[in-house]
């Protein structure tokens, strides 16, 4: 276990510490100027060379400055509490001790010293929170004795929702569960300073039954959906955020508590109209089958309300699913020499994620210096910064470069109005712009953004695109710039700025490639 803090005492199996003396104020990062890394701590901070990931709060602490270096203002952490299924220094959504941050980790106050680093960088923190099963071996069976007809006790179903495909379900229906579920959602933001909760798997929450929760006849769990919506109304009144990972594109879950079966959700990780949209268009092998309307319906699509848009995340990039783009595009290529499609198709990942209307964006950690390794299960591999070298040109000139423009361009907000401006023929030119505007007011930031995204493999000396906004554009980033690749081509980075005319801009348009413009 970790060494007690002055002040702190052992009773038994608990922990009473001493109050915790804060440095720096909690951060809330405004949402509509979010950008959030996902990151597992064991991982990111693992010592060079380790039998096993041995990363703590206190090794990640110290590696914040890459983060923040990014630009990034959002720090995600994936589960942090004792869990008795994966391995020590695995995922973690197999906790035995649900309230137990994990001594392996560093324990309660070195999570504290973590949210306080962050702060210091100005980055808010967030986190993971598993509360649609427990561990198989939770520390909550049999909590009094009392086995039950399901053996399992108190804090469980008896009945036919006991099971989820994870582990026993906590008995929502329960109102002393829903208070310990909602007690935790206090500790978290008042106790550690956490800015916003991300709930795993709420299908498993709000629907039951002993099968798959996501099934389409899964009966409703009306204790726990009244547990979803107090949980998002609390932390809304203890001034966080509450984000569903749901998966299956229910726009109930973002409209607000009241309003037609709402849950109050701030957003929901957009699996159904982003992930599953673009990823077959980024790692399509043929241009020709490339379907330049599933990235129109990506960026125009309001379905799922508020979102978290990604195109790598733990569980897309792990072994069981389809890994980290670079590698399904270049499957046989090594991220020290990555090639040149799977440099320009994990950039393109994520530019479209950091350039997406109504939509907060999300890279996982690695994704800014071109992994390949997979997000393995149920232990990832040590992070390799030495890519962080490797591939300096596409963290900075790349992702930094995209992400300073999603936090400073008014227009890239995620409550800026947006249009799709064009599409060109998808069976041929696979290329698509949408503006969006900046809500005037003056000053630098305040623009008219066009995006331009040719998906096609050919570039283009000379081509107009229709339906935008008059005015003069400044070109704020090319994604064929070789400054991002030696590999890349340079085209069109001499077009410092262009005018448009009669609604209509002619472009230096490179291959496969994002370009960003910005009125003067």
């Amino acid at each position: 276990a970790a060494p007690a803090a002055s002040g702190d005492r052992h009773v038994k199996h608990s922990r009473v510490l001493a109050p915790y003396a804060w440095r720096h104020a909690r951060v809330h990062t405004p949402l509509d100027s979010a950008v959030v890394y996902e990151l597992h701590v064991p991982s990111f901070a693992a010592t060079a060379g380790a039998a096993h990931n041995d990363g703590t709060f206190a090794t990640a602490a110290a590696k914040l400055h890459h983060v923040a270096a990014l630009g990034v203002n959002v720090v995600e952490l994936m589960p942090v509490f004792d869990s008795c299924f994966d391995p020590p220094f695995g995922w973690g959504y197999g906790a035995c001790s649900p309230w137990a941050v994990s001594d392996m980790l560093g324990g309660p106050v070195e999570l504290k010293r973590f949210v306080d680093a962050a702060a210091a960088l100005n980055m808010s923190v967030w986190m993971d929170v598993v509360w649609n099963h427990a561990g198989p071996r939770t520390q909550l069976r049999e909590y009094d004795g009392w086995r039950g007809a399901r053996g399992d006790g108190v804090y469980f179903y008896e009945d036919a929702n006991h099971n989820t495909p994870f582990g026993p379900r906590y008995n929502y229906d329960d109102a002393a569960v829903r208070a310990y579920i909602l007690d935790h959602v206090r500790l978290l933001h008042d106790e550690y300073h956490i800015d916003g909760l991300r709930w795993d798997a709420t299908v498993c929450i709000r629907k039951g039954g002993g099968g798959a929760c996501w099934d389409q006849g899964a009966p409703a769990l009306p204790g726990g959906q009244w547990l979803l919506r107090a949980a998002t109304n609390l932390s809304h009144a203890l001034g966080g955020y509450a984000v569903a990972e749901d998966n299956q594109g229910d726009a109930a879950l973002t409209r607000a508590v009241g309003d037609n079966g709402g849950y109050g959700f701030d957003a929901q990780w957009a699996y159904q109209t982003f992930y599953y949209e673009l990823l077959p268009q980024l790692t399509e092998a043929d241009n020709d089958d490339v379907n330049v309307g599933a990235v129109t319906d990506a960026f125009t699509t309001r379905r799922e309300g508020g979102r978290v848009v990604f195109t790598e995340n733990h569980d897309t990039a792990s072994t069981q699913q389809k890994g980290r783009v670079p590698r399904i595009v270049d499957p046989g290529g090594h991220a020290h020499a990555p090639s040149y499609w799977a440099l320009k198709k994990a950039l393109m990942g994520v530019a479209l994620a950091l350039l997406a209307p109504h939509s907060t964006p999300m890279l996982l950690q690695g994704q800014e210096f071109v992994t390949y390794a997979p997000f393995a299960y149920p232990s990832p591999p040590a992070l390799d910064f030495s890519l962080a070298t490797a591939n300096a040109g596409f963290m900075n000139a790349g992702v930094r470069a995209l992400v300073v423009l999603r936090k400073t361009l008014a227009a890239l907000r995620a409550s800026a109005p947006a249009r799709v401006a064009f599409t060109v023929d998808d069976a041929h030119n696979k290329f698509v712009a949408f503006t969006r505007g900046g809500g005037g007011g003056g000053g630098a930031n305040n623009g008219t953004v066009l995006v331009a995204v040719n998906l096609l493999n050919r570039s283009f000396d000379r081509y107009t695109v229709r339906n935008v906004p008059d005015g003069r554009y400044r070109l704020a980033f090319n994604g064929d710039a070789k400054a991002i690749s030696p590999l890349f081509g340079d085209v069109g980075v001499d077009q410092r700025f262009v005018d448009a005319r009669n609604g209509a801009v002619t472009v230096a348009l490179p291959k496969y490639a994002v370009l960003v413009f910005v009125t003067q």
